[in-house]
Protein backbone atom coordinates (compact mmCIF):
# COMPACT_ATOMS: atom_id res chain seq x y z
CA UNK A 1 0.00 0.00 0.00
CA UNK A 2 1.68 3.06 -0.98
CA UNK A 3 1.56 6.35 0.89
CA UNK A 4 -1.42 8.14 -0.53
CA UNK A 5 -3.41 4.77 0.72
CA UNK A 6 -2.22 5.18 4.29
CA UNK A 7 -3.18 8.83 4.55
CA UNK A 8 -6.05 8.12 3.10
CA UNK A 9 -6.96 5.53 5.67
CA UNK A 10 -5.71 7.67 8.47
CA UNK A 11 -7.61 10.37 7.30
CA UNK A 12 -10.83 8.38 7.20
CA UNK A 13 -10.49 7.35 10.49
CA UNK A 14 -9.78 10.73 11.99
CA UNK A 15 -12.73 11.50 11.00
CA UNK A 16 -14.60 8.83 12.48
CA UNK A 17 -13.26 9.64 15.61
CA UNK A 18 -13.64 13.82 15.17
CA UNK A 19 -17.32 12.34 14.97
CA UNK A 20 -17.61 10.00 17.71
CA UNK A 21 -15.99 13.43 19.28
CA UNK A 22 -18.55 15.55 18.21
CA UNK A 23 -21.50 13.43 19.09
CA UNK A 24 -20.56 13.07 22.79
CA UNK A 25 -19.79 16.73 23.53
CA UNK A 26 -23.24 17.43 22.25
CA UNK A 27 -24.73 14.79 24.51
CA UNK A 28 -22.51 16.59 27.68
CA UNK A 29 -23.71 19.73 26.73
CA UNK A 30 -27.18 18.98 26.26
CA UNK A 31 -27.21 17.78 29.55
CA UNK A 32 -25.21 20.72 31.32
CA UNK A 33 -27.34 23.35 30.07
CA UNK A 34 -30.24 21.17 30.82
CA UNK A 35 -28.90 21.23 34.55
CA UNK A 36 -28.30 24.75 34.56
CA UNK A 37 -31.65 25.55 33.37
CA UNK A 38 -33.30 23.55 35.76
CA UNK A 39 -31.57 25.16 38.16
CA UNK A 40 -32.47 28.98 37.23
CA UNK A 41 -28.62 29.52 36.69
CA UNK A 42 -28.57 31.91 33.79
CA UNK A 43 -25.03 30.94 32.24
CA UNK A 44 -24.82 28.25 29.39
CA UNK A 45 -21.68 26.43 28.70
CA UNK A 46 -18.92 28.90 26.81
CA UNK A 47 -17.49 28.17 23.75
CA UNK A 48 -14.53 27.50 25.32
CA UNK A 49 -15.97 24.63 27.37
CA UNK A 50 -17.45 22.81 24.73
CA UNK A 51 -14.07 23.30 22.73
CA UNK A 52 -12.11 21.75 25.42
CA UNK A 53 -14.67 18.74 26.00
CA UNK A 54 -14.51 18.49 22.24
CA UNK A 55 -10.32 17.66 22.81
CA UNK A 56 -10.73 15.41 25.35
CA UNK A 57 -13.08 13.15 23.88
CA UNK A 58 -10.95 13.38 20.63
CA UNK A 59 -8.08 12.56 22.79
CA UNK A 60 -9.59 9.74 24.76
CA UNK A 61 -11.00 7.98 21.26
CA UNK A 62 -7.41 8.21 19.99
CA UNK A 63 -6.30 6.26 22.73
CA UNK A 64 -8.60 3.52 22.32
CA UNK A 65 -7.55 2.92 18.66
CA UNK A 66 -3.86 3.67 19.52
CA UNK A 67 -4.68 0.74 22.30
CA UNK A 68 -6.44 -1.72 19.54
CA UNK A 69 -3.06 -0.86 17.61
CA UNK A 70 -0.80 -2.38 19.95
CA UNK A 71 -2.01 -5.94 19.59
CA UNK A 72 -0.78 -5.88 16.02
CA UNK A 73 2.96 -5.98 17.50
CA UNK A 74 2.12 -7.98 20.21
CA UNK A 75 0.96 -10.85 18.38
CA UNK A 76 3.83 -10.21 15.71
CA UNK A 77 6.68 -10.37 18.05
CA UNK A 78 5.21 -11.79 21.16
CA UNK A 79 3.79 -15.08 19.08
CA UNK A 80 5.63 -15.07 15.69
CA UNK A 81 9.16 -14.51 16.74
CA UNK A 82 9.22 -17.04 19.99
CA UNK A 83 8.51 -19.83 17.11
CA UNK A 84 11.06 -18.64 14.77
CA UNK A 85 13.92 -18.85 17.82
CA UNK A 86 12.27 -22.30 18.36
CA UNK A 87 12.75 -23.43 14.70
CA UNK A 88 15.74 -22.24 14.26
CA UNK A 89 17.98 -22.41 17.44
CA UNK A 90 22.09 -20.52 16.84
CA UNK A 91 20.48 -18.74 13.93
CA UNK A 92 19.81 -15.44 15.19
CA UNK A 93 21.82 -12.76 17.80
CA UNK A 94 21.82 -14.09 21.56
CA UNK A 95 19.55 -11.00 22.29
CA UNK A 96 16.19 -12.84 20.52
CA UNK A 97 16.40 -14.98 23.42
CA UNK A 98 14.38 -12.74 25.46
CA UNK A 99 11.34 -13.26 23.59
CA UNK A 100 10.87 -16.59 23.89
CA UNK A 101 8.64 -18.11 26.81
CA UNK A 102 9.14 -21.04 25.74
CA UNK A 103 12.76 -21.43 26.17
CA UNK A 104 12.33 -22.28 30.16
CA UNK A 105 14.02 -19.12 31.52
CA UNK A 106 12.15 -16.30 33.55
CA UNK A 107 13.87 -13.23 31.64
CA UNK A 108 11.60 -14.51 28.42
CA UNK A 109 8.42 -14.86 30.55
CA UNK A 110 8.48 -11.51 31.45
CA UNK A 111 9.40 -9.70 28.35
CA UNK A 112 7.19 -11.74 26.74
CA UNK A 113 3.89 -11.25 29.40
CA UNK A 114 5.13 -7.78 30.53
CA UNK A 115 7.77 -5.70 28.76
CA UNK A 116 6.41 -6.42 25.00
CA UNK A 117 2.61 -4.67 25.67
CA UNK A 118 4.79 -1.77 27.77
CA UNK A 119 6.61 -1.55 25.02
CA UNK A 120 4.09 -1.40 22.50
CA UNK A 121 2.20 1.81 24.63
CA UNK A 122 5.28 3.55 25.37
CA UNK A 123 6.13 3.39 21.16
CA UNK A 124 2.40 4.40 20.03
CA UNK A 125 2.56 6.95 23.18
CA UNK A 126 5.12 9.13 21.71
CA UNK A 127 4.72 8.23 17.76
CA UNK A 128 1.50 7.05 17.32
CA UNK A 129 -0.11 7.15 13.97
CA UNK A 130 -2.59 8.98 14.95
CA UNK A 131 -1.26 11.80 16.15
CA UNK A 132 -0.50 12.54 19.94
CA UNK A 133 -3.36 12.20 22.98
CA UNK A 134 -2.10 15.21 25.33
CA UNK A 135 -5.59 16.92 25.38
CA UNK A 136 -6.96 13.74 26.89
CA UNK A 137 -4.86 14.64 30.07
CA UNK A 138 -4.95 18.53 29.87
CA UNK A 139 -8.53 18.88 29.42
CA UNK A 140 -9.59 15.77 32.11
CA UNK A 141 -10.68 18.30 34.39
CA UNK A 142 -13.34 19.47 32.17
CA UNK A 143 -14.76 16.26 31.52
CA UNK A 144 -14.96 15.27 35.27
CA UNK A 145 -16.48 18.68 36.15
CA UNK A 146 -19.42 17.80 33.39
CA UNK A 147 -19.74 14.74 35.15
CA UNK A 148 -19.92 16.42 38.49
CA UNK A 149 -22.77 18.81 37.68
CA UNK A 150 -24.89 15.64 36.05
CA UNK A 151 -24.76 14.60 40.04
CA UNK A 152 -25.32 18.67 40.90
CA UNK A 153 -28.45 17.99 38.92
CA UNK A 154 -29.64 14.35 39.96
CA UNK A 155 -29.24 15.76 43.62
CA UNK A 156 -31.10 18.49 42.71
CA UNK A 157 -34.44 16.78 41.50
CA UNK A 158 -33.95 14.53 44.70
CA UNK A 159 -36.75 14.93 47.25
CA UNK A 160 -37.13 13.53 50.98
CA UNK A 161 -36.18 11.22 51.58
CA UNK A 162 -33.01 11.23 49.33
CA UNK A 163 -31.60 8.52 47.45
CA UNK A 164 -27.87 7.69 49.57
CA UNK A 165 -25.96 6.22 46.23
CA UNK A 166 -26.85 9.82 44.16
CA UNK A 167 -25.35 11.70 47.20
CA UNK A 168 -22.50 9.76 48.25
CA UNK A 169 -21.93 9.81 44.52
CA UNK A 170 -22.08 13.49 44.54
CA UNK A 171 -19.36 14.05 46.90
CA UNK A 172 -16.98 11.28 44.95
CA UNK A 173 -17.02 13.59 42.12
CA UNK A 174 -16.42 16.61 43.78
CA UNK A 175 -13.32 15.14 45.10
CA UNK A 176 -12.07 13.73 41.89
CA UNK A 177 -12.83 17.49 40.08
CA UNK A 178 -11.05 18.80 43.76
CA UNK A 179 -7.62 16.56 42.73
CA UNK A 180 -8.15 17.62 39.28
CA UNK A 181 -7.86 21.43 40.67
CA UNK A 182 -4.60 20.69 42.44
CA UNK A 183 -2.91 18.92 39.86
CA UNK A 184 -4.48 22.41 37.25
CA UNK A 185 -0.57 24.33 37.03
CA UNK A 186 0.99 20.96 36.31
CA UNK A 187 -1.95 19.22 33.52
CA UNK A 188 -2.76 22.42 31.92
CA UNK A 189 0.60 22.92 30.41
CA UNK A 190 0.57 26.73 30.41
CA UNK A 191 3.95 27.09 31.94
CA UNK A 192 7.61 25.12 32.55
CA UNK A 193 7.55 22.69 34.96
CA UNK A 194 9.89 25.37 37.40
CA UNK A 195 8.23 28.40 36.99
CA UNK A 196 7.89 30.48 39.37
CA UNK A 197 4.08 31.41 38.92
CA UNK A 198 3.73 28.05 40.15
CA UNK A 199 3.85 29.10 43.90
CA UNK A 200 0.88 31.33 43.15
CA UNK A 201 -1.60 29.19 41.06
CA UNK A 202 -1.01 26.24 43.72
CA UNK A 203 -2.36 28.74 46.36
CA UNK A 204 -4.98 30.09 44.62
CA UNK A 205 -6.38 26.21 43.60
CA UNK A 206 -6.12 25.15 47.43
CA UNK A 207 -8.46 28.29 48.33
CA UNK A 208 -10.74 27.23 45.32
CA UNK A 209 -10.96 24.07 46.72
CA UNK A 210 -11.88 25.25 50.39
CA UNK A 211 -14.78 27.08 48.87
CA UNK A 212 -16.17 23.94 47.39
CA UNK A 213 -15.36 22.22 50.11
CA UNK A 214 -17.03 25.10 52.41
CA UNK A 215 -20.16 24.64 49.79
CA UNK A 216 -21.03 20.94 49.82
CA UNK A 217 -20.51 20.84 53.81
CA UNK A 218 -24.26 22.53 53.28
CA UNK A 219 -25.51 19.82 51.29
CA UNK A 220 -26.59 18.17 54.42
CA UNK A 221 -28.18 21.75 55.41
CA UNK A 222 -30.41 22.90 52.50
CA UNK A 223 -29.45 20.54 49.33
CA UNK A 224 -31.39 22.55 46.58
CA UNK A 225 -29.16 25.97 47.27
CA UNK A 226 -26.05 24.28 47.84
CA UNK A 227 -26.39 22.20 44.60
CA UNK A 228 -27.06 25.09 42.38
CA UNK A 229 -24.35 27.40 44.17
CA UNK A 230 -21.68 23.80 43.30
CA UNK A 231 -22.97 24.07 40.05
CA UNK A 232 -22.70 27.94 39.03
CA UNK A 233 -19.01 27.10 40.80
CA UNK A 234 -18.22 24.63 38.85
CA UNK A 235 -19.24 26.01 35.39
CA UNK A 236 -17.05 29.26 36.05
CA UNK A 237 -14.16 27.01 37.13
CA UNK A 238 -14.68 25.01 33.80
CA UNK A 239 -14.78 28.22 31.80
CA UNK A 240 -11.74 29.80 33.44
CA UNK A 241 -9.50 26.93 33.23
CA UNK A 242 -10.75 25.89 29.36
CA UNK A 243 -9.10 29.76 28.68
CA UNK A 244 -6.05 29.01 30.67
CA UNK A 245 -6.77 31.43 33.74
CA UNK A 246 -5.76 29.21 36.49
CA UNK A 247 -5.28 32.28 38.84
CA UNK A 248 -8.98 33.03 38.28
CA UNK A 249 -10.50 29.82 38.54
CA UNK A 250 -13.12 31.61 40.97
CA UNK A 251 -13.79 35.46 41.72
CA UNK A 252 -12.43 36.93 45.29
CA UNK A 253 -15.84 37.29 46.87
CA UNK A 254 -15.74 33.00 46.57
CA UNK A 255 -12.44 33.34 48.40
CA UNK A 256 -12.75 35.31 51.03
CA UNK A 257 -11.93 33.91 54.99
CA UNK A 258 -10.69 30.90 53.68
CA UNK A 259 -7.48 29.04 54.06
CA UNK A 260 -6.11 26.92 51.74
CA UNK A 261 -6.69 23.19 52.38
CA UNK A 262 -3.36 21.24 52.65
CA UNK A 263 -2.09 19.25 49.84
CA UNK A 264 0.11 16.67 49.75
CA UNK A 265 1.20 16.38 45.99
CA UNK A 266 4.55 17.06 46.45
CA UNK A 267 4.81 14.80 49.22
CA UNK A 268 3.17 11.83 46.93
CA UNK A 269 5.42 13.16 43.48
CA UNK A 270 8.49 12.66 45.79
CA UNK A 271 7.37 9.43 46.92
CA UNK A 272 6.65 7.97 42.93
CA UNK A 273 10.00 8.91 42.22
CA UNK A 274 11.43 6.96 44.64
CA UNK A 275 9.81 4.08 44.21
CA UNK A 276 10.19 4.55 40.16
CA UNK A 277 14.05 4.21 40.84
CA UNK A 278 13.72 0.96 42.93
CA UNK A 279 11.77 -0.44 40.19
CA UNK A 280 14.06 0.75 36.93
CA UNK A 281 17.38 -0.63 39.51
CA UNK A 282 15.22 -3.99 40.44
CA UNK A 283 15.05 -4.24 36.69
CA UNK A 284 18.04 -3.93 36.01
CA UNK A 285 19.74 -6.24 38.25
CA UNK A 286 17.17 -8.89 36.83
CA UNK A 287 18.07 -8.21 33.21
CA UNK A 288 21.67 -8.77 34.25
CA UNK A 289 21.44 -11.52 36.65
CA UNK A 290 18.83 -13.88 34.73
CA UNK A 291 20.35 -12.69 31.19
CA UNK A 292 23.62 -14.21 31.82
CA UNK A 293 23.40 -17.53 31.85
CA UNK A 294 21.83 -17.71 28.38
CA UNK A 295 24.20 -15.10 26.59
CA UNK A 296 22.10 -11.61 27.03
CA UNK A 297 24.99 -9.23 27.39
CA UNK A 298 24.91 -5.47 27.56
CA UNK A 299 23.61 -3.35 26.32
CA UNK A 300 20.65 -5.42 25.98
CA UNK A 301 20.55 -6.96 29.67
CA UNK A 302 19.23 -3.11 30.12
CA UNK A 303 16.48 -3.51 28.22
CA UNK A 304 14.12 -4.50 30.85
CA UNK A 305 15.66 -1.20 32.70
CA UNK A 306 15.05 1.00 29.84
CA UNK A 307 11.52 -0.01 29.65
CA UNK A 308 10.43 0.48 33.04
CA UNK A 309 12.08 3.67 33.24
CA UNK A 310 9.95 4.66 30.30
CA UNK A 311 6.22 3.62 32.26
CA UNK A 312 8.15 5.56 35.60
CA UNK A 313 8.98 8.94 34.19
CA UNK A 314 6.72 9.95 31.10
CA UNK A 315 9.05 13.12 30.57
CA UNK A 316 11.53 10.20 28.80
CA UNK A 317 9.07 9.13 26.16
CA UNK A 318 9.93 11.75 23.88
CA UNK A 319 13.26 10.53 23.36
CA UNK A 320 12.19 6.65 22.83
CA UNK A 321 14.37 7.54 19.27
CA UNK A 322 17.58 8.27 20.57
CA UNK A 323 17.49 5.27 23.05
CA UNK A 324 16.47 2.89 20.09
CA UNK A 325 19.51 3.89 18.38
CA UNK A 326 21.90 3.65 21.38
CA UNK A 327 21.38 -0.01 21.08
CA UNK A 328 21.97 -0.27 17.65
CA UNK A 329 25.48 -1.91 16.57
CA UNK A 330 28.39 1.06 16.22
CA UNK A 331 26.42 3.85 18.18
CA UNK A 332 28.11 5.12 20.57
Amino acid sequence: MGRVGRVGIRDRMLRRLRRRARASVRNSVLFWNFVLHAMDISERVPVSVRWALAAYHFGRFRRLCSYLLMAVPMIVFGYAAPLIVMRHPGSFPSWLIWLNPFHGNIVGSIVWQFLLPVSSYVVLRTSMPLGRTEDRSTYRLIAKISAAIQSCGAAYRQTAPRDAVIMQLLSSRIRSVERGILQGPLRRGTMPRRSHRRQALTVHARLVVASLRRVEESVDVNPEIACKELARMLTHIAEKYAQGRLGALLPDGDLEGLEPVRDHATLLSACRTVVGFAFVALAGWAGTVYGKPYGVEAPWSLVPAVMVALVAFPALRPSVPEIARSFLPGAK
